[in-house]
């Protein structure tokens, strides 16, 4: 799986990252990653969103201005995946966004000041096998 975050997608950016998954258990995996995101171009625009979900697809993926700027960001991410039983596995996601010059200048530009651009996301996942 590429990310599980919902701050961006693979269109139009650049993502530098490294990536470290222990297995201290046979039935528990930790991954951690790093992602330096930015975009091909300054004039390209940030795409959040996933594609074309069904006929309207218009609200299916947005596009933010970048204001001239390519750096969107870093994110620091942990997933956790423990196999309870073979029937049963608990999945937990953390993952912190820091927002760069391109957050900064979409944010702003929608508020009209400077904002925070960072952001926190995090879920918890159970499978269930039947």
């Amino acid at each position: 799986l590429y990310s599980f975050s919902l701050m961006h997608n693979m269109m139009n950016n650049e993502d530098a990252f490294v990536s470290l998954i222990l297995k201290p258990l046979d039935n528990l995996t930790v991954r951690t990653e790093y992602h330096d995101l930015s975009l091909a171009e300054k004039k390209d625009r940030w795409y959040i969103g996933s594609g074309a979900m069904h006929d309207n697809v218009l609200d299916d993926y947005a596009a933010r201005a970048s204001g001239d700027n390519d750096e969107l960001g870093q994110l620091a991410d942990v997933t956790v995946l423990w196999a309870v039983n073979p029937d049963l596995t608990v999945m937990f996601y953390y993952g912190h966004f820091f927002g760069g010059d391109a957050a900064e200048s979409f944010f702003a530009a929608a508020n009209g000041r400077k904002v925070q651009q960072d952001a926190n996301f995090a879920y918890l996942e159970l499978t269930l096998n039947f």
